[in-house]
């Protein structure tokens, strides 16, 4: 009797410091320290054909967008956050807080004079000199199917799981792909949120995700395989306005899956049409893949991670050939972090940027951008 007493106590007792341990580790994820480190990032957006970038500061008092011009090292806020919340809540009728201002796909004109925006599904224009804000029409704006080219002279969009192109002078559309098919389509990104009921039919809203090389001369089309992806299910037992259950269903993979959703690539040149199915292996969807172009349009560039996440490399993209290497490789017996990188292109110099935690801190590195060889390290210490 005492020994099964004894042995409660101490299974009780691992239990509760296993609990303790595991609370203790969780308050260092990132969502919770950021709750309580502010100015942690400086993420630049450049503003077009200039060295000016803005970047989103979470202070204390929330979001703080900033202005920065490295010429003039100066760095102010890029707006009065407090002027502009008052104007958008004049024109949505309802009280907006300043610091809380959520402004998706911002753009600030180099003279500094106009910024676009988009907040609570409208567009925006708001001029900083004379202060006034007006709704672009909507009519005008792009589906989520359609994105426009850096020089608004095309517009490509999905239609019948194929990538099509548009000449917005002429109207005239072209079929850049041909072989796209149901759940396995170009450009098509199924919103991470897309959920169906079981009951019905499977509502198909697909989100275009392509990149365009700056000039707008080539572009770069993902195509995605969802042929094996499998689902996961959510139960609502207290419907609306009926008493039975409905069962809804989403796209996920789970741990331990060896059918995901996978991404590939292809490249098409606008002029000719020609499309070049790029010789990178399919990858995992989950796994953050994203193109980066050179401002020159020469290349772009792929951060590849592997399943497990124990390296990621680069890959360098010729945009003229569609030839593929691989410049860089980072491994780790452990853990890669992906959410703790970043990576900057910097042609004129022929260099790159590149942090990593090799060290067991995260530091920053030059590498050359042709071997991707180490050339120095920046940042030191722990």
């Amino acid at each position: 009797m005492y020994f099964t007493a004894f042995l409660f106590v101490n299974i009780q007792s691992f239990s509760q410091d296993m609990l303790e341990t595991y609370q203790r580790a969780e308050q260092f994820m990132a969502g919770n320290v950021s709750k309580i480190v502010y100015n942690e990032n400086v993420i630049p957006h450049f503003l077009a054909n200039s060295s000016k970038f803005w970047y989103l500061n979470e202070s204390e008092a929330g979001h703080e967008y900033y202005l920065v011009n490295p010429e003039k090292k100066t760095n102010k806020l890029a707006f009065n956050h407090k002027t502009l919340s008052k104007k958008l809540s004049e024109k949505q009728g309802k009280e907006i807080n300043p610091y809380q201002l959520d402004l998706n796909d911002l753009l600030i004109k180099p003279d500094e004079k106009v910024l676009t925006f988009s907040f609570e599904d409208e567009k925006w224009e708001y001029s900083l000199q004379n202060k006034e804000l007006t709704v672009v029409n909507k009519d005008e704006s792009l589906k989520e199917t359609e994105t426009e080219s850096p020089d608004k002279k095309w517009i490509a969009f999905i239609q019948d799981f194929n990538i099509w192109l548009k000449n917005v002078e002429t109207g005239d559309t072209v079929k850049l792909s041909t072989d796209g098919i149901d759940k396995y389509d170009y450009g098509a990104s199924l919103s991470w949120d897309a959920v169906n009921k079981v009951s019905e039919k499977s509502k198909y809203k697909p989100q275009i995700i392509v990149y365009w090389s700056p000039d707008s001369r080539k572009l770069i089309v993902p195509r995605y395989d969802r042929r094996y992806s499998k689902k996961l299910y959510m139960l609502n037992s207290t419907p609306d306005n009926d008493f039975r259950p409905e069962v809804f269903a989403y796209e996920r993979p789970v741990a331990g899956d060896s059918l995901v959703t996978t991404i590939e690539y292809v490249l098409f040149d606008i002029e000719s049409k020609k499309q070049i199915n790029l010789n990178i292996s399919p990858n995992a969807t989950f796994l953050n893949n994203s193109i980066e172009w050179l401002p020159s349009s020469m290349k772009a560039y792929l951060i590849k991670y592997s399943r497990g996440y124990k390296s990621r490399k680069l890959i360098e993209i010729n945009a003229r050939t569609g030839e593929v290497n691989m410049i860089h490789t980072e491994n780790c017996p452990t853990y890669v972090d992906q959410l703790n990188h970043s990576f900057l292109l910097l042609e004129e110099v022929g260099l790159f940027l590149w942090t990593s935690e090799k060290t067991g801190w995260n530091h920053i590195y030059i590498h050359d951008l042709e071997t991707g060889s180490l050339v120095s390290q920046v940042t030191h210490g722990d």
